[in-house]
Parts: C-alpha cells; sequence; structure tokens
C-alpha cells in the first residue's frame, strides 16, 4: 500500500504539467495576460514598445495595416480595411510629417468646424495589435489597442468616407 502512495503525487505532476501545456496552447493569449496580470512582465512586450503604454495589452506579431487614422477631441482611432477598430498610437518617435499634416486638415467641407471630421487619414501602418480583447482608448471605446511601429503611407480620405461622417453628423446636429 505504501508502495502506491509513492507514485500519486509524480503522477499527479506530471498530469497537472500536461494540463497546463494543453492550456497554454489552446488560449496562449489568456494564459499570457493571466500572468500579467498577477506581476510577471508582458511576454509579447516588443522592445520598441515601453511597458507602461502597453501595460498586459497581448499583442500579435508585427505586420502592415491599412485603414482610416481619425483624431477627434480626446481619442485617436484606427479603423482597418479588415474591420478591426483600435485606439491608436504613433510610434515612440511621433506619428512624421506626413500623417500630422494630413489630420491637421478638415476633411468636410459641409461640417467645417465639426471637430469629428478634423482628422482623418487614409495611412498604411506597420505594428501590432492588441490580441485580447478589452476596454481600450479614451474611455475605454474601443475593443482593441494598435500601437504603431512605422507609419508607411499616408494619404487623404476617400469622399465616400467623408460623406458617411457627414451625413452621421448631420442627422445628430452636430455640424456646428
Amino acid at each position: 500500500m505504501e508502495q502506491k502512495r509513492r507514485w500519486i503525487m509524480p503522477i499527479m505532476s506530471v498530469a497537472m504539467l500536461a494540463v497546463g501545456f494543453v492550456i497554454l496552447f489552446q488560449n496562449r493569449p489568456a494564459v499570457y495576460y493571466a500572468a500579467c496580470e498577477i506581476g510577471f512582465p508582458n511576454a509579447t512586450l516588443p522592445e520598441t514598445l515601453a511597458p507602461k503604454d502597453v501595460g498586459c495589452a497581448i499583442l500579435e506579431e508585427k505586420r502592415a495595416y491599412s485603414g482610416m487614422v481619425m483624431i477627434g477631441g480626446e481619442a485617436a482611432a484606427f479603423h482597418t480595411e479588415t474591420g478591426e477598430h483600435a485606439s491608436f498610437h504613433c510610434p515612440k518617435d511621433g506619428c512624421g510629417e506626413n500623417l500630422e499634416r494630413q489630420l491637421s486638415i478638415n476633411s468636410s467641407a459641409s461640417c467645417p468646424h465639426s471637430r469629428a471630421t478634423a482628422g482623418i487619414a487614409y495611412a498604411e501602418i506597420e505594428g501590432w495589435m492588441a490580441s485580447y480583447p478589452g476596454n481600450f482608448g479614451h474611455l475605454g471605446a474601443f475593443p482593441n489597442d494598435f500601437f504603431a511601429s512605422q507609419i508607411i503611407k499616408v494619404g487623404p480620405p476617400p469622399p465616400s468616407l467623408i460623406l458617411q461622417i457627414e451625413k452621421k453628423l448631420q442627422e445628430h446636429d452636430a455640424c456646428t
């Protein structure tokens, strides 16, 4: 009987380790997030980002995205062409002259004083999207966080987007 008890602890340890590996490989972002929340360093943090900026946001691999950068009031947003919506963070050395210039142009002819249309640009940007869902950005208004590493290309927004935004603003009597 004593001999059987001696094997229980090693068998239980191996079983728990196996379960841990299964969980890790099935939901790696959740494991990384949980480890970060209890005080371990963020395992997905690239060297170019500051830990205080990223916190425990679990980042996907760096890749290029295309979409609309919108700056209005206190919020900065990035709406990708693939449908992701995220709070937007410029690279450490700033957004760059081209993006800053485009965002300073008021794109709306019919809502010239609206802050909602004051900063819109189409951009191709390389960076990291947070893969662990949460509430990010100004007042937690975004389901993702995007951290830019390089602004590749900047241009004006398509006219169809400006028309959509103007229509929404006019519906809410916000063109003042």
